[in-house]
């Protein structure tokens, strides 16, 4: 319907899974999905970015999508700049943090819009200063060997020599190094913040239900113990940032005055040694 697909209920993915012409998916830009679970359209998401090359814009309704989590997996979908979820079905979309958390979590996709309102690049900003911290925690709490995974190419090698400490094989200079280890840290982050996919369609309700419920729970406290580990390290680097001027002026003048009298330093010096 002028390059929209509407797909009303759990049984209208199936339609996804069947044959199309070569042309008619070139003509879906934007797919609606009503009345469905989150849970069951994820593992579509891979599909549905290669079958429809041209989709810009996924809309939601009644598809009860209620944790923040949930929204990482919209970074399937490569080729999003537009993002409708509507409140009614949705519990997030009542949360403060759910919009700084999608721009975050979707910077790569450039969005352009959500929810009918262009993201700003304020939006951007302030949604990297809340969320950022996050990002870095996962990555530095995630083994090398899963870091390595999540890129590919010349970026993948370039970590591989990081880790390695092998910079100059690389080319890389203390401000390029600096720099290209920020940005690969602040990517990988992001990437970390995943939602799983399983396909909720060939489980019967109840071992959905309960392993849903020990999922959420495992996350749950995941989630609750990366956030008060994030919170202490903010508190403690703001702490560091006051306190660092004074600290400095107290060290040199501590050296100074001990260095006042150079023969009775070099010999507290020595003693010490």
């Amino acid at each position: 319907d002028g390059g929209t697909l509407l797909l009303f209920g759990p049984g209208a993915l199936e339609v996804l899974e069947r044959g199309w012409s070569t042309l008619t998916p070139l003509a879906v830009t934007t797919i609606s999905f009503r009345y469905i679970h989150f849970n069951i359209i994820v593992p579509t998401f891979p599909s549905i970015r290669v079958k429809f090359p041209n989709l810009t814009h996924l809309i939601f309704f009644e598809t009860d999508i209620s944790r923040l989590p949930q929204l990482s997996a919209l970074a399937q979908v490569s080729s999003l700049n537009q993002l409708t979820i509507h409140p009614e079905g949705n519990p997030v979309v009542g949360m403060v943090l759910w919009r700084p958390y999608l721009v975050y979590r979707l910077h790569h996709l450039n969005l352009q819009k959500v929810n009918d309102l262009e993201v700003t690049m304020d939006e951007v900003v302030s949604a990297k200063r809340i969320f950022g911290c996050l990002g870095l925690v996962a990555a530095k709490e995630t083994p090398n060997c899963c870091l390595l995974r999540l890129l590919e190419g010349p970026r993948k090698h370039q970590l591989h020599f990081l880790l390695e400490g092998r910079t100059r094989r690389i080319g890389l200079n203390l401000q390029e190094l600096h720099n290209s280890s920020k940005l690969l840290s602040e990517s990988m982050g992001r990437a970390l913040l995943t939602y799983p996919s399983w396909d909720a369609r060939h489980e019967s309700p109840d071992e959905g239900a309960v392993e849903s419920a020990e999922k959420a729970e495992i996350a749950q406290q995941f989630l609750y113990d990366l956030v008060r580990r994030t919170s202490n390290i903010t508190v403690k680097g703001e702490t560091l940032h006051k306190l660092w001027p004074f600290l400095f002026v107290d060290m040199v003048r501590d050296c100074v005055l001990d260095m006042n009298d150079r023969p009775t330093y070099g010999q507290a010096c020595l003693s010490r040694l």
